[in-house]
């Protein structure tokens, strides 16, 4: 599980990154919560994006290690966040 809990550590972070940059480039954020924090600016959303949400991850890591699902859980993350990156930067490669 730490191997999936470190790729979801990183792939959240290359998430807010790119979002950041697609926005930056006239894209529209779906996800509510990130959209308030977005108009509020740059700081609050990277704050919540990295600390808030990693935080959880690891902390959702440790109480979760001895559960089965909880280990699907993170490689399900991991799959999701990887593909979201992935499609991130091939949004980005065609936008340029």
């Amino acid at each position: 599980m730490l191997y999936c809990l470190v790729a979801t550590v990183i792939l959240n972070t290359a998430d807010a990154y790119f979002t950041w940059v697609a926005l930056s480039n006239g894209a529209s954020e779906m996800n509510p919560l990130m959209l308030f924090l977005i108009t509020l600016g740059f700081f609050w959303f990277f704050l919540f994006k990295i600390l808030v949400v990693n935080s959880a991850a690891v902390i959702l890591a440790y109480l979760g290690r001895e559960y089965k699902v909880a280990k699907l859980g993170f490689t399900l993350t991991s799959i999701a966040y990887l593909v979201i990156c992935v499609r991130h930067v091939m949004m980005l490669c065609h936008a340029t």
